[in-house]
């Protein structure tokens, strides 16, 4: 009995902390796809596997790079307020974060996958 309070005493302050260090990082509203522009670096979640992920994506709002070894491209638009991507095999909604000075990117696909990047610093 004792085992199983310390596991969900355990579980919770993970939960916890995780919740926390996702609260520093802050949405910032999208209005146009150039703030999207730039080199992402991150992980792809696919069917319980990460893969590794680049993104390189343009002012237009198009994009190309690859998940694992594989190539990807596509378009990032504006729809009724809402940044969205759409690419050969698939597409979804997109979110931009900022912590600190630090640049996020987040992509979930209709299908249930998701992406998350960090932005390569500028050179």
């Amino acid at each position: 009995m004792k085992h199983r309070v310390a596991v969900l005493l355990a579980l919770f302050a993970l939960l916890f902390l995780g919740l926390v260090s996702r609260g520093q990082s802050e949405q910032i509203p999208v209005n146009d796809v150039k703030m999207f522009a730039g080199q992402w670096v991150g992980r792809a979640y696919i069917l319980a596997t990460i893969f590794p992920t680049e993104l390189d994506i343009k002012e237009d709002g198009s994009y190309s790079g690859h998940v694992a070894n594989r190539p990807v491209a596509g378009k990032i638009r504006i729809e009724d307020g809402e940044p969205r991507y759409e690419g050969k095999y698939t597409r979804g909604r997109l979110g931009l974060f900022q912590d600190g000075d630090k640049r996020f990117l987040r992509a979930w696909a209709e299908s249930g996958e998701r992406w998350e990047y960090e932005q390569k610093e500028q050179k």
